[in-house]
């Protein structure tokens, strides 16, 4: 990203750079701008208070077992170790998997490998609903999915 921005940065077709970033790309955009050196940078959804704390306070809520582990990671990553082992309950929650699916010509949205799901309703000219989260897709030139965008949340690959 930073030597792509600096490319844009040096070319005379552009008279300045502005790195936008969206909920944790945030943060990323926002190193990303300081060092390509960036006119401006633009921060949508993204965290107000120090990362670790959120982290810590999310977990806490939802899986307060993990706790401790989680603080564990946090430091060793502060003082710029590896960490080598993540318990899998850390990884990537299942809510945030989700499968498009088409059946009997409906399109439906679930998360991965669940049985339930939701019919996906168009709301808007690009913007659909399912189980009462509205969300958009974003798709490439050939007309295939490649984004989930879910409203205020992160995008999603599918």
């Amino acid at each position: 990203m930073v030597a792509w921005g600096k490319k844009l940065g040096g070319d005379r077709r552009f008279s300045s750079l502005t790195v936008l970033g969206h909920s944790e790309g945030s943060l990323i955009g926002m190193v990303a701008a300081q060092r390509m050196d960036a006119h401006a940078y633009v921060s949508i959804a993204g965290g107000g208070r120090p990362l670790q704390q959120i982290i810590l306070e999310q977990v806490k809520s939802q899986l307060p077992d993990l706790l401790k582990p989680t603080q564990d990671i946090l430091e060793q990553l502060a003082a710029g170790k590896r960490v080598e082992s993540v318990p899998p309950a850390l990884n990537a929650p299942d809510y945030l998997k989700l499968e498009l699916v088409i059946i009997g010509g409906k399109l439906f949205m679930r998360q991965a490998g669940a049985s339930e799901r939701s019919e996906v309703v168009k709301v808007g000219d690009n913007i659909f609903s399912a189980g009462g989260q509205e969300f958009v897709l974003i798709s490439e030139t050939n007309g295939r999915i490649k984004y989930l965008h879910l409203a205020g949340h992160a995008l999603r690959r599918m």
